[in-house]
C-alpha cells in the first residue's frame, strides 16, 4: 500500500513538471522573411523559443543577422536584430546544438526562455533572413512548455 501511494505520488510529481514542446518548421522557398503563429494563451505555463536553422552546407560567415518581429495578440509589434554565430567552429565553440544529416545541418538557438506572456492568445513571430545568405534552406521554431510554479 505504501509503495503504490509512492508510486501515484511520482507520477503526479512527473506529470506536473514534464514540458511539453511544438516545433514548426518552413523551407525557405522564394521570401527572406518567414512567419509562425505561436499559441501562448495557457496561463500555467512559461514559454522558452528557440529557432531553428537549416543550412545546406557549413557556412564561411562567423555570424549571421536575423531581424525578429513579433506582433501580440492584439497587434503590438516589437522587432529587434539579432546576430547568430553560423560557422561550424562559432557554433561549437558557443555549445549550440546542431545535428547533421546528408546534405544539411540544422542548429537549435535558444531565443528566449521564461516568457510569460503579458496578453495571452495566438503571437505572430516572423524572421527575416539576410538577402545574401543562401545557404539556409528552413527555419523554425520550437516552443516549450514550462509549468509556472506558484508559491
Amino acid at each position: 500500500m505504501k509503495n503504490s501511494i509512492l508510486l501515484i505520488l511520482s507520477l503526479i510529481a512527473c506529470s506536473c513538471t514534464r514540458t511539453s514542446e511544438n516545433e514548426f518548421f518552413k523551407t525557405r522557398e522564394e521570401s527572406s522573411c518567414i512567419s509562425f503563429s505561436l499559441n501562448m494563451s495557457d496561463t500555467l505555463y512559461a514559454y522558452n523559443l528557440f529557432i531553428l536553422l537549416r543550412y545546406d552546407s557549413f557556412t564561411d560567415r562567423n555570424s549571421i543577422p536575423m531581424e525578429v518581429t513579433i506582433l501580440s495578440p492584439t497587434s503590438v509589434r516589437a522587432s529587434e536584430t539579432i546576430v547568430l554565430p553560423s560557422s561550424r567552429d562559432m557554433i561549437k565553440k558557443n555549445n549550440i546544438k546542431y545535428s547533421c544529416g546528408v546534405g544539411y545541418y540544422d542548429v537549435q538557438y535558444s531565443y528566449r526562455e521564461g516568457i510569460i506572456p503579458n496578453e495571452r492568445g495566438t503571437w505572430q513571430i516572423s524572421l527575416t533572413l539576410p538577402e545574401d545568405e543562401k545557404r539556409i534552406t528552413g527555419v523554425g521554431i520550437l516552443t516549450e512548455k514550462i509549468p509556472i510554479i506558484r508559491k
